[in-house]
């Protein structure tokens, strides 16, 4: 692989070593914790047509970010069979992380990352750039890294004008 650029996820090892260690990450992820419990997250997810599925997408993005007809996309992806256990089995995995001794990441690294994030602060970030020797942290000031103000169409004007030269001039190798 040439390089890799990725969009506002740390580095296994700097999560896991610190997102219980920094107290407005823990804050801001609790989440995380939430999704730890057995069934439970499922069932509140699935209750009442998905509400509270549906107010954890609105509540935590810019408003107008999610049409009615997004909204009902993510419900009918949650609705498949092992679907909503197969996403928060990811959360749920993090608890065991640290113990996988994960290697620095070697190859040219880009992370593009929200400085506003209603979750991941940009301080792990930073932290995720001391696992790898090759990289860089372009800084974005929107809330999120998708999260441009404006709606969908906004969004994905701003993905491909935005993440797109970024992505390129980092394959080219204009920044090494």
């Amino acid at each position: 692989m040439a390089s890799t650029t990725i969009i506002n996820v740390p580095h296994p090892a700097a999560e896991a070593k610190n997102l219980w260690r920094v107290p407005s990450q823990m804050l801001h992820s609790w989440y995380m914790v939430f999704f730890q419990l057995p069934w439970l997250p499922e069932q509140l997810f699935r209750r009442r047509n998905w509400r509270f599925g549906r107010r954890f997408l609105a509540g935590t993005a810019h408003p107008g970010t999610f049409s009615p007809e997004e909204v009902e996309r993510y419900v009918a992806v949650w609705a498949k069979p092992r679907a909503l256990t197969s996403m928060i089995n990811w959360y749920r995995s993090l608890r065991y992380a640290s113990r996988l001794g994960w290697p620095r990441i070697k190859g040219p690294l880009q992370v593009i990352w929200g400085k506003k994030d209603t979750f991941l602060k940009a301080r792990m970030a930073e932290i995720s750039m001391t696992q790898c020797a090759n990289w860089q942290l372009p800084l974005l000031p929107q809330r999120d890294a998708l999260g441009a103000v404006g709606g969908a169409r906004s969004r994905e004007r701003f993905a491909v004008e935005v993440y797109g030269r970024l992505a390129s001039d980092h394959l080219a190798g204009s920044h090494y």
